[in-house]
């Protein structure tokens, strides 16, 4: 047990496994299709172990939780589904809402992607994200 626990939290990023450590405040922007294309700046949060990783991505209008994510090795991509809640202050048309992202990492710093979001919404994007430093 207290070795699953030191490999889960710390001895995996030794570069003992190929999972790439994603942990970290990252900054960036998306495109989105909602209205007539506007770009919205982001700040995410990843937390990682070996065994689980959950994502945390603010705007001036809205928050969103991962619900599920997974690392495709052989893709080089993150995968997460999330649910996004607007914050009181956000425009009437934003409502609460699940949706799906795909982030491919070919630096270890840069994440670059796509969203979209379920039927009701109808929305999709891309995602630029930089780790910082």
């Amino acid at each position: 047990m207290i070795f699953f626990y030191s490999y889960d939290r710390y001895l995996w990023k030794l570069k003992f496994s190929k999972i790439p450590n994603l942990s970290g405040k990252w900054n960036g922007r998306i495109k989105t299709s909602y209205g007539k294309g506007e770009e919205i700046d982001v700040e995410v949060n990843i937390k990682q172990t070996w065994s689980s990783i959950s994502i945390v991505l603010k705007t001036s209008n809205s928050k969103s939780k991962s619900k599920t994510a997974s690392i495709s090795l052989s893709e080089a991509r993150l995968v997460y589904q999330y649910f996004n809640e607007p914050l009181s202050s956000s425009v009437a048309t934003l409502h609460k809402h699940y949706g799906v992202t795909f982030l491919d990492f070919d630096e270890i710093d840069r994440l670059e992607g796509s969203y979209f979001t379920c039927k009701d919404r109808q929305t999709h994007g891309e995602i630029f994200l930089e780790r910082k430093k």
